[in-house]
């Protein structure tokens, strides 16, 4: 009988000590997923704001300024705190069809949930969209 209740208890922690070992490495990798899919998730805002922007400047023959504002509301109304937006060139001072881009951009540290800055590193997350100016009527 005594035989079986030794390995028992050694098996019991056999498993502690493999828990031990495979939960850090488990939860590195839900972390991982955790941030890769919030980083995918941020990086959508700022493409569809960059589009938003864009669209509504180049539709209604807005200046940069009036742009940025549109963007800044998109994107502080979806959870993020501010962007950087750059429109090249202003659509105001530019004739029908010449391309206008708007690049949005973020970084990273700014809107990371789990991973602290020095290990994320010092990167941005972009936003572009490129669209012809219409015709003002």
């Amino acid at each position: 009988m005594r035989s079986i209740g030794r390995s028992k208890s050694a098996r019991r922690g056999a498993a502690a000590v493999e828990f031990a070992v495979v939960l850090p490495i488990f939860l590195t990798f839900l972390f991982g997923i955790i941030e890769f899919g919030r980083a995918i998730m941020v990086q959508q805002i700022l493409i569809n704001a960059s589009r938003e922007g864009n669209r509504t400047g180049i539709v209604e023959n807005l200046d940069t300024a009036a742009i940025t504002q549109v963007i800044q509301d998109y994107v502080q109304a979806a959870g993020l705190d501010s962007a950087n937006v750059t429109v090249t060139p202003d659509p105001t001072t530019v004739e029908s069809g010449t391309p206008i881009r708007v690049v949005v951009t973020v970084p990273y540290a700014d809107v990371s949930w789990i991973a602290p800055q020095w290990l994320t590193g010092n990167f941005n997350l972009v936003g572009v969209s490129t669209m012809r100016k219409e015709a003002i009527f």
